[in-house]
């Protein structure tokens, strides 16, 4: 088996196919190759375009009989696409996974080499389901029991619904919401605050052969003597999945109690080939939380097929009914279920932070509860606190994300951190699973560090300056550490003003976005020309081991006996380069030269006979640095539909950035631009 291939980075797509229909000579002699016989007469007749690919009806004569065939023609898509796998997967499930008796179209040739890609398959006569009366429906509510009693072959190009599967859909919509409308972003978000939950628990259902998108326009009805035949067309989303995905598809704005009758039809069905199906409410969570997936597999293609603003709006007005329904879905099903020894008191499944605490070997007693504390869903990092179920009552966050960032702050806490002698978070523990890694640490709190109060950034100076002190007992690593030094910065600048020139010809922008895209790129060849500036100004400064993100946000202030301790989180942006990154980070809005004169006396033995006024001018630096930081996270907006949000953001960043490089060269005597 395969997984259905992940999102493309940064959205990109196959852009819709633009070929030459296939010319009667070569499709006749396809048909016949087909039919394995000549014919006399090949008449087209070519489909209203309601589908992406094209589709023809032929009628195929020889001698007093004409057979009526169905083409489509793969290697002509009206819309873009991820790949290429969804026509390859329907060719083969038609010719290799399908039984006959099922009633599906009768796969009779397909081919796929020199740029076509065909499929002929049996034409069926026969009304769509949303056309036809309510037996039809009883038909079509227990078909998908007789497809699950197929066995497709091991080899297979099936998608497989695993946890995977679930959190690349799902993360993959979010992103789409956000670049269509930042605005929607949060309420989208809450709106899905049971559904990642649900769709791993979803995704530890067992698995069967499923159509994937079983819905009434994919299904014909052909009335027959005894029961009408049902035949399910469109395969590229056959998959093994949830007993009850494509009933989930099938009941879709069916209210329950419809729904619900249909469900009935399917489970008698599935009796009957030996199978069991969930019922009661736990059948009811899983199609809630399956509906959702369908709202979700539609908004990840938002960009890519360009749906209207409206159009996103209103799907996302859909997906929070659908949230609320899950979550009192899932309520009613705990109240029903029997306690299972070895689950929480109340019958529930462990929340996924909780099930990767306890596949680390630790106990999950009474106190533990779980709170969102930041982030996103489906892969990207979020925050969860878990109450004090750490060693010795310890509370504990845990930290999802990608494999990469926990590498990096998995390196940071354990090899790093203890050598400096600075204070920052416990890491307790560290699971790599996939794509839903955890890191495991003590929770800090939740007074974080006020930047406007000057004994506060005092503070955070302070820790820096023991942090670059300490680092040449780390120096070793610098090899194997990012570049966060001002060569680092600079690649990162001429990244983003590569990407923001790209984009500056994009139809999405409006004429008052794209004079603030030309002011953005303006204000960054300013200072690319003048990037020897910052390089000047970090002659002479320490190799010194950096946090990177040293913001208010990671930041977390305690009491103790001796007074405030700070407590420093997220690593994930450290590496080797200068002080300066982290000076204009603590001191990105306020400050003054005078409050570096802690700092300068802790840092005399690394950097001696330096000044406030010198220093002054490395804080200049690092906003800089910064800036440019927040410019390149934000740079691939410019790329995709929608693109407002994400220049009016690097706008404030590149002023930020301009207004340092001007400040940094008054502080260094320059009188010319550069």
């Amino acid at each position: 088996m395969i997984r259905e291939s992940q999102p493309v980075e940064n959205g990109a797509v196959l852009p819709a196919t633009i070929a030459s229909a296939a010319g009667d000579g070569e499709l006749r002699e396809f048909v016949e190759r087909s039919l394995g016989v000549p014919v006399d007469e090949l008449r087209r007749e070519p489909l209203a375009e309601t589908t992406s690919f094209p589709c023809e009806i032929l009628r195929a004569r020889r001698g007093e009989q004409t057979v009526e065939l169905f083409f489509k023609d793969f290697g002509r898509c009206r819309l873009p696409r991820e790949s290429d796998e969804g026509s390859v997967r329907e060719m083969e499930v038609y010719r290799r996974v399908l039984d006959p008796r099922l009633g599906a179209p009768r796969h009779l040739g397909s081919i796929r080499e020199a740029g076509r890609a065909w499929l002929l398959l049996e034409h069926v006569r026969g009304a769509g389901l949303a056309k036809v009366d309510p037996p039809a429906w009883r038909a079509a509510a227990a078909w998908p029991a007789r497809l699950q009693a197929c066995e497709p072959p091991s080899d297979s190009t099936l998608v497989v619904h695993d946890g995977a599967h679930f959190l690349a859909i799902g993360a993959e919509a979010v992103r789409n919401v956000a670049l269509v409308e930042l605005v929607l972003d949060r309420p989208f978000q809450r709106a899905l605050k049971e559904y990642e939950w649900a769709a791993e628990w979803l995704a530890d259902q067992p698995r069967v052969l499923v159509h994937g998108s079983y819905r009434r326009d994919n299904i014909l009805v052909e009335p027959g003597s005894e029961a009408p035949r049902i035949a399910p067309i469109d395969w590229e989303h056959a998959a093994l999945g949830s007993v009850l995905y494509d009933m989930a598809f099938l009941t879709t704005n069916h209210t329950r109690e419809r729904a619900e009758e249909l469900l009935g039809l399917f489970r008698a069905a599935a009796a009957e080939h030996g199978r069991s199906v969930p019922d009661g409410e736990e059948a009811w969570e899983l199609v809630v939380t399956l509906r959702m997936h369908r709202l979700l597999r539609s908004l990840a293609r938002a960009v890519a097929w360009s749906y209207s603003r409206e159009t996103v709006e209103h799907m996302v007005a859909l997906a929070g009914p659908l949230g609320s329904e899950l979550r009192e879905a899932r309520a009613r099903r705990l109240r029903e279920r029997v306690v299972v020894p070895g689950l929480p008191a109340n019958g529930a499944e462990p929340h996924p932070a909780l099930r990767a605490w306890r596949e680390l070997g630790h106990e999950v007693g009474d106190s533990a509860h779980v709170e969102g504390l930041q982030g996103g869903y489906f892969g990207r990092r979020v925050v969860y606190r878990l109450g004090a179920i750490g060693p010795g009552g310890m509370p504990v966050v845990a930290k999802r994300c990608q494999p990469k960032t926990v590498d990096v702050e998995r390196f940071a806490y354990d090899e790093l951190l203890p050598r400096l002698g600075v204070s920052s978070a416990r890491r307790l523990g560290w699971l790599g699973a996939g794509t839903s890694c955890w890191i495991f640490l003590e929770d800090v709190g939740t007074r974080r560090i006020v930047q406007a109060d000057e004994a506060e950034r005092l503070l955070g100076l302070a820790w820096l300056a023991r942090m670059h002190l300490a680092s040449s007992r780390i120096a070793e690593h610098a090899h194997a550490l990012p570049d966060r030094g001002p060569r680092g910065y600079q690649r990162l600048l001429t990244e983003t003003r590569e990407t923001l020139q790209s984009g500056l010809s994009s139809p999405e922008l409006n004429d008052v976005t794209r004079a603030l895209l030309t002011t953005v790129i303006a204000r960054c060849e300013l200072v690319e020309r003048g990037w020897e500036r910052i390089t000047a100004t970090c002659v002479g400064m320490p190799a010194v081991y950096v946090h990177g993100d040293f913001r208010p946000k990671n930041l977390f202030v305690q009491e103790s006996a001796g007074g405030l301790v700070l407590r420093v989180i997220d690593w994930e942006y450290s590496g080797w380069g200068v002080p300066a990154v982290d000076l204009g980070s603590i001191m990105k809005e306020f400050g003054q030269q005078s409050e570096l004169a802690g700092y300068r006396e802790a840092i005399e033995p690394l950097a001696p006979g330096r000044d406030e006024a010198e220093l002054w001018r490395w804080v200049l630096a690092g906003r800089v640095m910064r800036a440019t930081a927040s410019l390149h996270w934000e740079r691939t907006g410019v790329l995709y539909p929608y693109p407002d949000k994400s220049v009016r953001n690097m706008n404030t960043y590149s002023g930020a950035m301009e207004r340092a490089f001007l400040a940094l060269g008054e502080a260094r005597g320059e009188t010319e631009g550069p």
